[in-house]
């Protein structure tokens, strides 16, 4: 048996177990993997959603509105709605803006949050 001053260091420890071992390939059903890790990175097979969505609360609008126009930019916009997450869309026009919330989809023609 080796003496206190023969001890090997921890990190020296560690680096020669991970020379010396590797993960056992395992398959655990979905609903007991909570709280484990993924040996390997997860990607979704298409684009969760599937339509481009607001990140944050805000007006939906074409950048062209706010946009230096003749004579001045305009002082404000028109709001024509609301568009939420899980509901259809309107479309905002030039001088006009959707309000939506987090999560709803972009408006067509909406260039701008």
């Amino acid at each position: 048996m080796r003496g206190f001053r023969d001890r090997t260091p921890v990190a020296r420890a560690l680096a020669l177990l991970a020379e010396r071992i590797s993960p056992l390939p395992e398959v655990v059903p979905i609903d007991r993997a909570a709280g484990r890790v993924a040996a390997a990175p997860v990607v979704a097979r298409t684009a969760v959603p599937h339509f481009a969505r607001a990140a944050m609360d805000g007006y939906a609008l074409t950048a062209a509105s706010t946009a230096p126009a003749a004579p001045a930019p305009p002082s404000s916009l028109f709001v024509i709605g609301d568009v939420r997450a899980g509901r259809g869309a309107l479309h905002p026009s030039p001088g006009r803006a959707v309000r939506i919330t987090t999560g709803a989809p972009v408006p067509e023609g909406a260039d701008a949050v």
